[in-house]
């Protein structure tokens, strides 16, 4: 991450505002990380109060897809493994009687 924004900021000018390179932090960090970004935001941003907090959540909420590069909290559980070779016969009730 911090190589990428390196790289953007050196095909500006020769010198890059504080808050240029604190806006391309926030905007790797929400890509990456939300509770990362939420963090940083606290900071950068000066959240006064809980209603920010909430507002930047609210924020998130909205993305539209999920980023590739965001690990899963719960990946999805293996499949059962499959029983190859059995057959589900239905049993009748006159138990082959007819």
């Amino acid at each position: 991450m911090v190589d990428e924004i390196v790289h953007e900021l050196e095909t500006g000018g020769r010198e890059v505002p504080s808050s240029v390179i604190g806006s391309k932090v926030l905007e790797k960090l929400r890509a990456l990380d939300e509770v990362a970004y939420l963090r940083y935001a606290s900071v950068y941003q000066r959240f006064q109060d809980v209603d920010q907090f909430v507002d930047a959540i609210h924020t998130l909420g909205r993305r539209v897809k999920p980023n590739a590069l965001q690990r899963e909290l719960f990946p999805p559980e293996p499949a059962p493994k499959s029983t190859q070779g059995s057959r589900n016969v239905p049993i009748s009730k006159n138990h082959g009687r007819v």
